[in-house]
């Protein structure tokens, strides 16, 4: 729900967002994406091809929160 600096709810959840950043900065994998926490039981070879899309979208969206709030 926090997005931007803007947010109605950073006030009061400011740690939380700040502590977020943290912990995405320092689990990031060194090919610069993150781990995807899910995979799918079946058809190998699409999840394959959905996996590096996940990875993609999350780079994005975890590095804008990592820019927003991070410390660094």
């Amino acid at each position: 729900f926090i997005d931007s600096t803007q947010s109605s709810f950073l006030d009061e959840n400011r740690a939380l967002v700040a502590a977020e950043a943290e912990w995405l900065a320092n689990t990031q994998l060194p090919d610069g994406s993150w781990r995807i926490p899910w995979c799918w039981g079946a058809y190998p070879e699409a999840w394959a091809v959905s996996e590096t899309w996940w990875k993609g979208s999350i780079a994005v969206q975890n590095m804008r929160l990592i820019k927003r709030f991070g410390s660094n």
